[in-house]
């Protein structure tokens, strides 16, 4: 590469495929409505329900094939927090729409 003020230029344009790292998904419908079904309970331990302030609203143990509630939930956003031996790992935005 040559390097300009301000810019670099090149005379190499190969193309490179890149590794991207995909969370998993945990749940599905988003958005939801009345139901949220939880899957993969084998990677985590237990999941938390918090509004955007970080409210705890909902925990919910490892079960398979675990169904979560809305319909009680005003609508709007939420974060839907994962958690494998008392560590998050993985918070998704779950948006709720009646």
């Amino acid at each position: 590469a040559q390097w300009g003020i301000g810019y670099a230029w090149s005379d190499n344009f190969s193309v490179e495929t890149n590794n991207f790292i995909v969370a998993d998904n945990y749940f599905y419908p988003n958005p939801a409505n009345q139901f949220v079904t939880l899957t993969e309970n084998n990677r985590w331990d237990y999941c938390m329900l918090t509004d955007i302030t970080g409210k705890q609203l909902i925990r919910i143990n490892q079960i398979n094939n675990s169904t979560l509630n809305t319909s009680a939930l005003n609508e709007g956003m939420y974060i839907l927090h994962f958690y494998k031996n008392n560590q998050i790992i993985q918070a998704n935005k779950l948006l709720i729409m009646h």
